[in-house]
């Protein structure tokens, strides 16, 4: 399997690699030369032509996940994404491949095991109090768009919502809360390349 890395400098988190069959590497070699895409270049999606079916078997044995479908330039594509988990273990221990370019404030609060209403929403002022207050982020009358990541049934057991791999719902309602007084609209947007959930009654 042969191919090109195509790198986006203006997006630094963003990798994608074009692959097409070729008898140069010898079997097996394909692990190998995605092992040294992901340490060299945090290679993280791949694009490959719909009808090559050896890349397609690659990609997805190696631990990538189909994402979607789509034309460009008259060629029939298919995107794939690593899957997180593989990649935090696949670069485990190693040094970032690009320095980031900037340094990035993080607010972490720890939120007590109850997690009731209030529980929640004090933690989240206590973290945007810690960053400058909401008004450093949002301006009277402003528009905000909320991308929550609710949208897999990861976090359900026996169709209940256990939390988890999604975000809690309960930390939603609590953002949007403290945003309503402040902002002019308020938009939760959400979309999946893969199973969506149907949620509780609760969460609406």
């Amino acid at each position: 399997m042969c191919g090109q890395v195509l790198v986006k400098e203006d997006r630094p988190c963003y990798r994608e690699s074009h692959y097409k069959k070729e008898p140069c590497l010898g079997k097996g070699m394909e692990s190998s030369v995605l092992d040294a895409l992901i340490e060299k270049e945090s290679l993280v999606a791949a694009e490959i032509l719909r009808a090559d079916k050896n890349a397609y078997r690659v990609l997805v044995d190696y631990g990538f996940r189909p994402t979607r479908n789509y034309a460009s330039d008259g060629f029939e594509l298919a995107k794939f994404a690593i899957r997180i988990a593989l990649y935090l273990k696949k670069i485990s221990g190693k040094r970032p491949s690009k320095e980031y370019p900037r340094t990035e404030t993080v607010g972490v609060e720890k939120v007590p095991p109850a997690r009731s209403h209030n529980e929640i929403k004090t933690a989240i002022m206590n973290i945007l109090d810690s960053l400058g207050g909401l008004r450093a982020f949002v301006k009277t009358g402003q528009n905000v768009v909320i991308k929550p990541n609710v949208v897999a049934d990861h976090g359900m057991k026996d169709g209940v919502y256990m939390g988890g791999v999604v975000t809690d719902l309960g930390l939603l309602k609590a953002l949007v809360e403290i945003l309503l007084p402040v902002t002019g609209k308020i938009i939760v947007a959400e979309g999946s390349s893969i199973n969506l959930i149907s949620l509780p009654d609760s969460a609406e």
